[in-house]
């Protein structure tokens, strides 16, 4: 009878197991639940590589598929402790399907056993396999940037001057051209420049240089940056000998008076002018001049502008007892001008005017003691005149002969 209770018994006993077992179920499940969790943008790493570089190819992933993600299923108090960091996916060239396509494999071995998936998105990559080919450029050059003021490239030159570059043939054939770019702002003396190299395919967009290796490496590509100075100088005269008895040295004029040279910065460290030192003026009665070629005047290291070759030496001899002025034609006073006209004096810039009087008068004689005008009342129409100059001077000194100069009337541009 007892063995009958027992028997009839077991049965209760079955069920109260399964209800205890269902109640630690949801016990577990309420305090620890089962939660999913997706980490973005986890790296693929490629394994075995060698079985395609060996054999003379490389490989691309393709469609952006170096990064995936990755979808955990693990209890809470587990999935919270993950990071992306401790997640691995890998693709195995071993496992190449189609030639193409590499399935993935995802663990997160510190925490093996204890979740409960993790699967990627996409679960495959695709690689693009080629043949890798090179070829040999010239590297061209190309600065930025504003150098200093007062300062302007004279060349520059590239080390190395060749780049070998590899990678897919596919990359490889659309390479037109390698160049590197530095920057030279505010550059005033030589200097060697790392750069930063490129390549361009023949309509001048820049190629993806992701799955490209150069002969380079980590020194780089230098640009030497060859600089020199401009600089403004003025051009002055000493003449060797005396004149005439009777006569004297009035003035000693160049045309231009002064110009821009250019040079290394060193070169114009002791340089506040360019001297013209052997104009010989023994025994000149009359006005001396002379072309002679600024080359021949130059201190070392320092340049004219190749079109300023020949200044124009103006060594004004006068008798004693008169002198000449070169007035300027911009500070003559125009009366009368016809309305709707400009007075063009034809590529003139000075006038000579030649006055006397007494030695101590004459020195004291300035430009600026000078007033000159002409008068266009008789002017009507674009055309080439011949006018007198109405010369006012101050007490003491008068204008030695009248003087006449050739004007052309042209119509305002406004």
């Amino acid at each position: 009878m007892m063995r009958d209770r027992i028997v009839n018994n077991f049965g209760l006993k079955i069920l109260s197991l399964c209800l205890a077992f269902i109640a630690w179920l949801v016990i577990i499940n309420t305090e620890d639940p089962v939660e999913t969790k997706t980490f973005s943008g986890v790296e693929v790493q490629v394994l075995n590589e060698s079985i395609i570089t060996n054999d003379g190819k490389m490989y691309q992933l393709v469609n952006d598929t170096g990064y995936v993600d990755v979808t955990v299923v693990a209890p809470r108090s587990v999935v919270n402790r993950i990071s992306k960091s401790d997640i691995q996916v890998s693709a195995d060239i071993l496992n190449l399907q189609l030639n193409s396509v590499i399935p993935l494999t995802v663990t997160i071995p510190a925490f093996e056993g204890k979740y409960k998936s993790a699967e990627t998105f996409p679960k495959n990559v695709q690689i693009n396999i080629e043949d890798i080919e090179s070829i040999k450029l010239p590297i061209t050059a190309e600065l930025t940037g504003a150098l200093r003021d007062g300062y302007f490239l004279e060349y520059m030159t590239v080390s190395p001057d060749y780049v070998t570059v590899s990678g897919p043939e596919s990359v490889i054939n659309t390479i037109d051209s390698a160049m590197v770019t530095a920057s030279a702002s505010g550059l005033s003396e030589d200097a060697e420049l790392k750069g930063t190299l490129h390549f361009y395919d023949a309509d001048k967009h820049m190629v993806d240089e992701s799955a490209l290796t150069t002969n380079i490496g980590d020194a780089g590509v230098y640009i030497t940056a060859h600089v020199m100075e401009t600089v403004e100088l003025p051009i002055n005269v000493r003449t060797v000998g005396t004149p005439r008895e009777g006569y004297h040295l009035s003035s000693v004029t160049t045309e231009p008076a002064k110009a821009s040279f250019t040079g290394k910065q060193e070169a114009f460290e002791n340089i506040t002018e360019i001297l013209i030192d052997d104009i010989d003026i023994s025994g000149s009665s009359s006005t001396v001049e002379m072309v002679v070629d600024l080359e021949d005047y130059l201190p070392e290291g320092i340049a004219a502008d190749k079109d300023l070759n020949k200044i124009l030496v103006t060594a004004v001899i006068e008798k004693t007892g008169t002198r000449t002025i070169n007035y300027p034609v911009g500070s003559i006073v125009v009366n009368n001008a016809p309305v709707g006209y400009q007075v063009n004096y034809m590529g003139i810039t000075e006038v000579p005017l030649v006055f006397k009087g007494s030695e101590e008068e004459l020195e004291n004689l300035r430009s600026s003691d000078i007033k000159v005008e002409i008068d266009l009342s008789s002017v009507k129409s674009a055309s080439t005149y011949e006018v007198s100059l109405e010369v006012k001077v101050p007490d003491g000194v008068m204008l030695s002969e009248n003087k006449r100069i050739r004007i052309k009337m042209v119509r305002d541009s406004k």
